[in-house]
């Protein structure tokens, strides 16, 4: 059941979230990059960012109030510096498991369940060089967050424009 504050017009355009422990160099990707989309909206309002150590039930009702949510965090996955893309698609998440490591499918299963909305979303895994103590990325996970933030801003502005008439 939709409320008026889920309904299509009253959405944000997009939530873009990036998570990772700050402390551990290449794990800090995923905030790094999602402060990077802020600073190059500026006050455009295209799009609420959040960043955060690890994801929250509590990112639930910030989830459900967008059209669009991009989840972003490095990846051990793919090789450093590269990207992978996954759209996600309903089910499949499992809301009794919640522990210490929530995943984007639970924390969209709950959107839905408590708010009635669940939006598309994608994750975007930015893969690891070093892990080791430390505040910079290295050099080439971080050529890939400038990149890719330019990237994501650009599609949260396009997100954000008015739907052309069919």
């Amino acid at each position: 059941m939709r409320s008026a504050a889920t309904e299509p017009a009253a959405l944000q355009p997009a939530l873009v979230i990036g998570y990772g422990n700050t402390l551990r160099r290449d794990d800090g990707a995923g905030p790094q990059v999602v402060t990077q989309v802020e600073q190059a909206l500026g006050a455009q309002g295209a799009a609420a960012c959040l960043v955060a150590h690890q994801l929250m039930p509590e990112m639930a009702e910030a989830v459900s109030r967008a059209q669009r949510v991009v989840f972003v965090d490095a990846t051990v996955h793919v090789p450093a510096g590269r990207v992978a893309v996954s759209r996600l698609t309903g089910g499949g998440a499992n809301t009794a498991r919640l522990g210490h490591h929530l995943t984007p499918e639970v924390v969209l299963a709950l959107a839905e369940a408590l708010y009635g909305h669940r939006p598309q979303a994608w994750t975007v895994g930015i893969g690891v060089g070093s892990l080791d103590v430390g505040e910079t990325l290295s050099p080439p996970v971080a050529q890939t967050v400038a990149r890719l933030a330019r990237r994501l801003a650009r599609c949260v502005v396009n997100w954000s424009l008015p739907a052309a008439p069919h």
